[in-house]
């Protein structure tokens, strides 16, 4: 197995810039997702890991070789692609084992490394099923055992669950987890789906138009956002913000915005102190850190209307307009079922001021977020 280390990674294509002077170093036996919305570039750097595409700049080392300039087939690395593409003439054992016989292994050889990978994916059964007999979970156990017969040094994924359904989604998840506890290898994993990233990162790398925002692990991805757009692309759903500008009420920092002015908790008011007076500000809350009023402590109380009602079973997801009018900020709560909400009527919700966060005028992280659990 290998590390990979990505140095100062460019990628364009003519006047358009996919790929911005990236840096990453991914440990050997890491587990590293690459998250982000569509056109982030994050396929693009898993295939210039890949060799399927060459960097415009920089530098890619993998276990300490430098490969940007190396052809895939000499990178020994195996990927998964979105798109399950077995051959529907060959059985299952077939396709596991058609790589091997590429590369002219001995019959006995092929047979052994797929009942190997057969049985560690568990479709050891189904060796002489033809793919329109396999459900997509298994199809996709298939295409992952294409990958691990190889025994290559690092494992390539590009959105490899997209094509599944929900509960095939978590399920599969779960295999994943396994697989790369049981290999101990380096997996590197592109997805836009934010839970994806959560539930089976050592760390995360998220990105935004070829830019790397941060690079942690989940808790730290998820408590300490390095700025508003990772705070907002993390969480189901994501971050809510009062955003305004920032006044001194009395000789206090005051968040003057579309709803009212909101005097600022002490903590709060301590780091809003360092930024200039006028200058543009965020408070953030997460949808399940808002209750509903009375405050237990010195925080935010927010009044406003209810504007839209979600059930999803365990929780209600209540979109709330905050001030008077229609126009106001909107927030999410994400609250228990048990009380019933109407659209357009009356709310108070409480902003805990231990669960606050406050953000700058370039969007960065000034306060706020717990220490990660150890």
């Amino acid at each position: 197995m290998a590390s990979v280390t990505l140095q100062g990674i460019q990628k364009a294509y003519s006047h358009f810039q996919a790929v911005r002077s990236l840096d990453l170093n991914i440990q050997d036996g890491e587990f590293v997702v690459l998250l982000g919305p569509s056109g982030c570039g994050k396929t693009t750097t898993l295939n210039m890991i890949a060799g399927l595409d060459t960097p415009t700049g920089g530098e890619i080392r993998i276990a300490d070789r430098r490969v940007d300039q190396v052809p895939p087939h000499r990178r020994n690395v195996a990927m998964v692609f979105q798109s399950i593409a077995l051959y529907p003439h060959m059985t299952v054992r077939e396709n596991i084992g058609f790589p091997l016989r590429m590369q002219k292994m001995p019959a006995a050889q092929v047979r052994a490394r797929v009942d190997q990978a057969a049985s560690l994916l568990r479709v050891e059964s189904m060796l002489d099923r033809k793919p329109y007999q396999l459900s997509g979970g298994q199809r996709q156990r298939v295409a992952i055992g294409r990958a691990v017969v190889r025994n290559p040094d690092l494992f390539l994924f590009d959105e490899p669950l997209s094509s599944l359904d929900a509960k095939l989604r978590t399920d599969m998840r779960v295999e994943l987890k396994r697989l790369h506890r049981t290999l101990q290898a380096t997996f590197i994993y592109v997805t836009h789906d934010q839970v994806e990233a959560m539930t089976l990162a050592d760390r995360i790398a998220v990105m935004s138009g070829g830019n790397l925002l941060q690079f942690a692990d989940p808790d730290t991805i998820y408590r300490r956002p390095a700025n508003m757009e990772v705070a907002d692309f993390i969480g189901n759903p994501g971050m809510n913000f009062l955003r305004g500008t920032l006044e001194a009420h009395e000789g206090a920092p005051v968040l003057a915005t579309q709803a009212g002015r909101y005097v600022l908790p002490p903590a709060l008011a301590a780091a809003a102190r360092g930024l200039p007076a006028g200058s543009a500000a965020a408070i953030g809350i997460r949808p399940e850190a808002i209750s509903l009023a009375p405050l237990a402590d010195d925080g935010l109380l927010l009044q406003g209307r209810v504007w839209a009602v979600e059930p999803v079973g365990s929780d209600q997801f209540v979109d709330v307009v905050a001030g008077d009018g229609d126009d106001g900020p909107r927030l999410r709560a994400r609250l228990s079922p048990e009380r019933r909400h109407e659209v357009g009527a009356p709310i108070s919700l409480a902003l805990p001021a231990a669960r606050l966060y406050l953000f700058d005028a370039q969007g960065l992280r000034v306060y706020g977020g717990e220490e990660p659990r150890s």
